[in-house]
């Protein structure tokens, strides 16, 4: 029974963790896109929440 209900628990924690990271690149995604689109910086952040340093990385991993 407590293997069970740790296996349980664990899976929980993987999926909240994988919803967190979906969202987080789906923000990126966007602020991707809004600054192809021509929007400034400071806006993108605003807009998103992200920092400059978050976008300027993901930018670079997907090599935009």
């Amino acid at each position: 029974e407590a293997k069970r209900k740790g296996l349980m628990e664990g899976r929980k924690e993987g999926r909240k963790e994988g919803i967190k990271e979906g969202r987080k690149e789906a923000k990126l995604e966007t602020a991707i896109s809004m600054l192809k689109e021509g929007l400034e910086m400071s806006f993108v952040q605003k807009i998103t929440g992200l920092k400059e340093q978050q976008i300027v990385e993901y930018g670079w991993k997907i090599k935009i």
